[in-house]
């Protein structure tokens, strides 16, 4: 071969891995830019449900607190549609002093909340006394509870943290706590203390737990009770994201707590 062809030959294959690399930097940089624009508007989106969020827990309290039956709204769990800013939100209201205390419960109403979410006795009484060895100070087993060397032999590195719990989200640290469970028990907990409400306005489980216990039925003559002053509050957009809070309301409002899901 001829020493000008075969410069030449080099050349076009030079040329050719030239014209790969920059089609393929130019691949890259329109990646790159699809997912800074889906960031960005991830970013947009996530700050727009949190305006929309505020509005529905501004909603949800004056409507708590209208004068009006018709236009009043119930801290029973009810699903209240409202729309703002374009946008159909759904609006719950639960009394929080109608869930069960987390850090309050003894084993009786542990048992009877478990039992009602499904579980059989045995694996209920183990979870009932294991969430309360975690919340206990002291280092003394109950019988089919859960302490530190427990935690050990079943590979968790951690023990239990004997004090009460700071927040729900901590149940699921418990010994034979899985995240299915936790899903079903969260709605109907309390980790505040916020003193006992009425039971008429209690979620169906706990309902369903206090006639495990023998404490009767619960009544519903009549409009429910206002409930308060302190209320569950989750508001729901039609993309998915959630918005959950505990308030107190009062002369003022005061959010105790907030927390976004998407």
């Amino acid at each position: 071969m001829k020493p000008a062809v075969r410069q030449t030959g080099i050349a076009l294959v030079l040329v050719l891995w030239v014209l790969v690399l920059l089609t393929t930097m130019a691949g890259s940089v329109v990646l790159l830019g699809r997912g800074e624009t889906e960031l960005a508007r991830n970013q947009v989106q996530g700050v727009r449900f949190r305006a929309h969020a505020a509005a529905g827990l501004t909603q949800a309290v004056l409507r708590l607190r209208a004068r009006d039956e018709e236009a009043r709204w119930y801290p029973d769990g009810t699903a209240y549609g409202w729309r703002f800013d374009g946008e159909a939100l759904e609006i719950r209201i639960r009394n929080a002093g109608s869930l069960v205390e987390l850090n309050a419960a003894g084993e009786p109403r542990l048992l009877a909340l478990l039992k009602a979410a499904g579980l059989e006795e045995e694996r209920a009484s183990a979870l009932a006394q294991a969430i309360l060895d975690w919340r206990d100070a002291d280092h003394d087993r109950r019988a089919d509870g859960a302490e530190d060397d427990d935690y050990r032999a079943a590979g968790y590195p951690y023990g239990a943290a004997d004090r009460p719990f700071p927040a729900l989200e901590e149940l699921l640290q418990v010994q034979g706590m899985d995240r299915a469970l936790y899903g079903v028990l969260a709605p109907n907990l309390s980790a505040v203390a916020v003193g006992s409400g009425s039971p008429r306005l209690a979620p169906p489980l706990v309902r369903a737990a206090m006639a495990e216990e023998g404490r009767g039925p619960v009544g519903d003559a009549g409009p429910p009770p206002r409930g308060g002053p302190f209320y569950r509050i989750r508001v729901k957009g039609q993309d998915g994201r959630s918005m959950e809070a505990l308030i107190m309301v009062s002369n003022t409002l005061l959010v105790i707590w907030r927390r976004y899901a998407w």
